[in-house]
């Protein structure tokens, strides 16, 4: 039987203010987290792999991550530009088994996890549910700090506006977490790692 554990991140854990002129043009940070590049770039301090993953956390030195649900709290004003709700979903923070850039042709410590396209009308939000598409990463350090950063599709990069009404509103990511046994980790070969976030890959097979 496959073991699964849960994993849901909030932004209101980082900041629990809904006011959009709260977060235009500033980064807010707290003792849990920071919110950064107009609500754009998540960080979660100090997640607790080995609190989280106890049961299973021994047991395995590779684990699959996916993202099961997204959902967002009520946005403001219309959005100007189409792109700017076509989003690329990159996560960092867990030490990647793979996550090739061609840009770069390197693998770097982001890895696009999601492809989603939100809502563009003024009080919307959004619900998303998927199927199954697992990441895999391997076991480092026991407390890590887990970005998500929101990548438009024209510019790979944040979405700029000076609009606090265009903002995006609260976020709820809910992932999966499975271990993988050691007859596939046999079969998961490492090459070519990035040294930005991996460091010493041969103690971790």
């Amino acid at each position: 039987m496959t073991e699964n554990i849960s994993l849901c991140l909030k932004t209101t854990q980082i900041n629990a203010s809904s006011n959009f002129a709260d977060y235009l043009g500033t980064t807010v940070s707290t003792s849990t987290g920071q919110v950064t590049n107009n609500r754009t770039s998540y960080t979660w301090y100090n997640v607790n792999l080995r609190t989280l993953l106890d049961p299973i956390y021994n047991k395995y030195n590779k684990f699959n991550i996916c993202l099961n649900n997204a959902i967002t709290s009520t946005q403001g004003g219309t959005i100007s530009q189409a792109n700017d709700r076509q989003i690329q979903v990159k996560m960092s923070g867990l030490m990647w088994l793979s996550s090739y850039n061609q840009t770069s042709q390197k693998n770097d410590q982001n890895k696009v996890i999601k492809l989603l396209q939100f809502s563009r009308v003024a009080s919307g939000c959004d619900s998303f549910h998927f199927t199954e598409q697992y990441h895999t990463f391997l076991k480092g350090s026991d407390v890590v700090n887990i970005t998500i950063n929101l990548h438009n599709v024209d510019t790979d990069s944040y979405t700029t506006t000076t609009t606090s009404s265009e903002l995006f509103g609260h976020f709820i990511f809910n992932f999966n977490i499975q271990g993988v046994p050691e007859e596939l980790n046999d079969r998961l070969e490492i090459k070519q790692k990035s040294t930005a976030h991996i460091n010493n890959v041969a103690s971790l097979r």
